[in-house]
Protein backbone atom coordinates (compact mmCIF):
# COMPACT_ATOMS: atom_id res chain seq x y z
CA UNK A 1 0.00 0.00 0.00
CA UNK A 2 1.39 3.25 -1.18
CA UNK A 3 0.54 6.30 0.62
CA UNK A 4 0.12 9.81 -0.70
CA UNK A 5 -0.29 13.34 0.74
CA UNK A 6 -0.38 16.12 -1.98
CA UNK A 7 -0.20 20.00 -0.97
CA UNK A 8 -1.15 19.44 2.76
CA UNK A 9 -1.05 22.36 4.46
CA UNK A 10 -2.50 22.70 8.54
CA UNK A 11 -3.29 26.04 10.00
CA UNK A 12 -4.11 26.33 14.12
CA UNK A 13 -5.79 29.73 14.78
CA UNK A 14 -4.59 32.28 16.92
CA UNK A 15 -6.59 34.23 19.21
CA UNK A 16 -7.04 37.89 18.40
CA UNK A 17 -8.14 38.90 21.47
CA UNK A 18 -4.89 37.64 22.97
CA UNK A 19 -2.79 38.80 20.23
CA UNK A 20 -1.55 35.11 19.31
CA UNK A 21 -1.04 34.62 15.61
CA UNK A 22 -2.12 31.24 14.03
CA UNK A 23 0.31 28.70 13.58
CA UNK A 24 1.31 27.24 10.42
CA UNK A 25 2.26 23.56 11.36
CA UNK A 26 2.40 21.70 7.96
CA UNK A 27 2.74 23.86 5.11
CA UNK A 28 2.32 22.93 1.42
CA UNK A 29 3.65 19.25 2.51
CA UNK A 30 3.95 16.35 -0.64
CA UNK A 31 4.95 13.07 0.70
CA UNK A 32 4.99 9.55 -0.11
CA UNK A 33 5.39 6.75 1.84
CA UNK A 34 6.25 3.78 -0.74
CA UNK A 35 4.72 0.51 -0.63
CA UNK A 36 6.60 -2.15 2.08
CA UNK A 37 8.41 0.68 3.79
CA UNK A 38 9.07 1.85 6.87
CA UNK A 39 9.51 5.65 7.54
CA UNK A 40 10.83 7.78 10.43
CA UNK A 41 9.78 12.10 10.71
CA UNK A 42 12.60 13.79 12.92
CA UNK A 43 12.43 17.28 13.53
CA UNK A 44 12.53 19.59 16.67
CA UNK A 45 9.60 20.45 18.97
CA UNK A 46 6.57 22.09 17.36
CA UNK A 47 7.72 21.32 13.49
CA UNK A 48 4.50 19.44 12.53
CA UNK A 49 5.49 15.43 12.90
CA UNK A 50 2.43 14.96 15.12
CA UNK A 51 0.20 16.89 12.91
CA UNK A 52 1.50 14.88 9.84
CA UNK A 53 1.12 11.68 11.44
CA UNK A 54 -2.47 12.25 12.24
CA UNK A 55 -2.99 12.67 8.43
CA UNK A 56 -1.45 9.60 7.61
CA UNK A 57 -3.44 7.54 10.00
CA UNK A 58 -6.59 9.55 8.81
CA UNK A 59 -7.00 10.11 12.74
CA UNK A 60 -7.61 13.95 11.32
CA UNK A 61 -9.13 14.98 7.19
CA UNK A 62 -10.18 17.72 5.67
CA UNK A 63 -10.28 17.99 1.71
CA UNK A 64 -8.39 20.69 1.46
CA UNK A 65 -5.19 18.31 0.18
CA UNK A 66 -5.52 14.98 -1.42
CA UNK A 67 -4.65 11.94 0.18
CA UNK A 68 -3.84 8.57 -2.14
CA UNK A 69 -4.03 4.68 -1.10
CA UNK A 70 -2.17 3.18 -4.25
CA UNK A 71 -3.62 5.96 -6.53
CA UNK A 72 -7.19 5.79 -4.97
CA UNK A 73 -8.22 9.22 -3.83
CA UNK A 74 -9.88 9.51 -0.17
CA UNK A 75 -13.05 11.69 -0.60
CA UNK A 76 -15.65 10.59 2.04
CA UNK A 77 -15.91 9.76 5.54
CA UNK A 78 -17.26 5.92 5.31
CA UNK A 79 -13.64 5.21 3.16
CA UNK A 80 -11.78 6.72 6.11
CA UNK A 81 -13.61 4.61 8.35
CA UNK A 82 -12.97 1.47 6.09
CA UNK A 83 -9.34 2.06 5.41
CA UNK A 84 -8.82 2.72 8.92
CA UNK A 85 -10.80 -1.04 9.75
CA UNK A 86 -8.46 -2.63 7.61
CA UNK A 87 -4.98 -1.10 7.66
CA UNK A 88 -4.80 0.62 11.35
CA UNK A 89 -6.56 -1.84 13.62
Amino acid sequence: MEIRLKNLTKVFPGNEKKNIPDTIAVNNFDFTIPDGKLIGLLGPSGCGKTTLLKYISLNEFDDSFEYLIDDHQIKDIKEIKDIQNQYFS
